[in-house]
């Protein structure tokens, strides 16, 4: 299904506490990587000094050809994501002879992303302490749903778009580098609703939410999709350009057949146009 951008010129804007934050989220995963392939590099050591499996039965430590090889594949990936890394941290003491010019090409990225604007919400939460959120506002997103109709003469394609307006994408800080996505889809027409998008809500009545007043604190559903697994991976790579991209393009695709909201139940949602 199409995705229109709204006529808006120039670059988003990306302030220095966002840089910043950016460069010490990359940092951070980067010695996380390095120290994960040294514990991986240590048990292939030591599965390499075990004796293997014969047919007479297993011996109490066994050489596991089968894990050694998953091991040098997992190695070899982690390896990749590290320099990638090491080449856009910035530079600094962390990692000593990074090349600087491959940041600038990630604020590149980012400047060129669809947004207005990003800029870093820092504060303490009551229910999860610290919290730095990466907040970016998107540029007006206009979507269009096809739909195939058959009658008396033939099947005919239509075509509806809709104006969804501006969105707060909200990405945790803390939850870059890991298995446990953490973000918020937030129209600007209305940021503390509760029915945010077809494919992502907050239930009101849940105990987990209704002690909550800061839409940041709220634990939202999503219907993933097929987008599931390509949030999660740039999640746990720190691809902060490659994630915002990701998560724009989940917010403006809009699928009639989401199990979570109705397009009847987004009142910031407003049809564009009707074309046969």
């Amino acid at each position: 299904m199409p995705i229109k951008l709204a006529p808006s010129g120039g670059f988003a804007e990306v302030p220095d506490d966002v840089i910043a934050q950016i460069k010490e989220i990359r940092a951070q995963r980067a010695k996380q990587i390095a120290t994960r392939i040294n514990e991986l590099k240590l048990d292939k050591t030591r599965m390499q000094g075990a004796p293997r499996i014969t047919s007479g039965g297993r011996p109490p430590r066994v050489r596991d050809d089968y894990r050694i090889k998953q091991i040098d594949a997992e190695i070899k990936v982690l390896n990749t994501i590290f320099m990638i890394l090491k080449k856009t941290s910035g530079g600094g003491s962390v990692l000593e002879g990074a090349k600087r010019g491959g940041f600038s090409d990630i604020m590149m990225r980012m400047r060129r992303l669809p947004f207005e604007k990003f800029y870093l919400k820092s504060r303490v939460s009551n229910h999860s302490g610290q919290q730095d959120w990466i907040i970016g506002l998107t540029k007006p997103i206009v979507s269009t749903i096809e739909g195939r109709h058959r009658g008396k003469t033939g099947s005919r394609v239509e075509t509806t778009s809709y104006n969804m307006g501006k969105y707060y994408i909200a990405v945790l800080s803390q939850a870059i580098g890991t298995h446990q996505p953490a973000f918020h889809l937030m129209p600007e027409a209305n940021p503390t609703t509760q029915q945010r998008h077809m494919h992502h809500m907050v239930d009101g009545g849940s105990s987990s939410n209704m002690s909550k007043s800061n839409p940041l604190d709220w634990i939202p559903a999503n219907c993933y999709g097929s987008f599931g697994s390509a949030i999660s991976g740039t999640f746990i790579n720190a691809d902060i350009p490659e994630l915002f991209r990701m998560l724009y393009l989940f917010t403006a695709m809009l699928n009639p057949n989401s199990p979570l909201l109705e397009l009847s139940q987004l009142p910031h949602v407003t049809e564009v146009s009707d074309a046969t």
